[in-house]
């Protein structure tokens, strides 16, 4: 039964043949290599540039605030004003906001660096009331 192929001396694949044959091999497998090795690379890269992000509510961040105590008048005691939104501290950084101003009463003006953790904080306000704002870690304080 004949599949048409010529009978014969079969001739051989130019890989298989002389001495080119291991270099040919070899240049396929430094191939192979450099390519796990650069995927590799680029895997730990997004991997470490991934641990080193945090949420954008956790960063660390710098602004001017204005620093609020308005129980005495009635309102809301330490409440924390950043560009135009207002925060309730947390218990250590209500510490912090009173040390830093004396206690005063009224508005203060500061330059902080804080963090956003997520979450709700009770501010008690005046008669009693209270009132539910989205919590601020206040990390330094300054003069603006």
């Amino acid at each position: 039964m004949s599949l048409g192929f010529p009978r014969g001396r079969r001739r051989k694949c130019p890989e298989a043949a002389g001495p080119a044959s291991g270099t040919g091999l070899a240049l396929a497998q430094g191939m192979r290599t450099l390519l796990v090795l650069s995927a590799a690379s680029l895997l730990a890269l997004a991997c470490g540039a991934a641990a080193q992000q945090q949420p954008l509510s956790a960063q660390e961040r710098s602004a001017p605030a204005v620093l609020h105590n308005d129980l005495p008048a009635d309102g809301c005691t330490w409440v924390v004003e950043v560009e135009g939104e207002r925060y309730a501290p947390d218990a250590a950084s209500a510490r912090r906001i009173r040390d830093f101003t004396g206690g005063a009463i009224g508005a203060t003006e500061a330059a902080l660096t804080y963090r956003l953790p997520g979450g709700t904080t009770e501010v008690p306000c005046g008669w009693g009331a209270h009132q539910e704002l989205p919590t601020i870690e206040v990390l330094t304080l300054r003069a603006p």
